[in-house]
């Protein structure tokens, strides 16, 4: 790691995507708490930002082909986290997709993020 500052793209990048992953974890939070009031509200905002990231992942892939086995990876972590949402997620899937979501999040925020900057 250098000490150079971070480039104003990857900066932004980074912090948008960082703001988005925060308001799904405060809305996966609620959900575990109490899924009746909740879940259908986080299920429905984390499907939405899965599938705006799925419809960025082609032009990443022609851009950097090197991506492709984390882009594969992450559509494999979507069509998984959409499968539990679709089986109508209790108390037990919800804190599971929260351990893969975290896992999830810091994969994009360190390895997505450069790549979304320098489209």
């Amino acid at each position: 790691m250098t000490d150079e500052p971070e480039p104003d793209r990857v900066r932004a990048a980074r912090e948008q995507l960082a703001a988005i992953h925060d308001m799904l974890r405060r809305d996966l939070a609620a959900a575990r708490r109490d899924p009746r009031a909740h879940c259908l509200a986080f299920c429905a905002a984390l499907s939405g930002h899965h599938g705006n990231e799925d419809a960025v992942f082609p032009r990443i892939e022609r851009a950097f082909p090197q991506a492709a086995p984390l882009i594969a990876r992450l559509r494999d972590d979507h069509r998984r986290i959409a499968s539990q949402i679709a089986a109508e997620p209790d108390t037990d899937t919800l804190e599971r997709m929260a351990a893969e979501l975290e896992e999830h999040f810091a994969v994009e925020e360190a390895e997505l993020v450069p790549l979304i900057s320098r489209l």
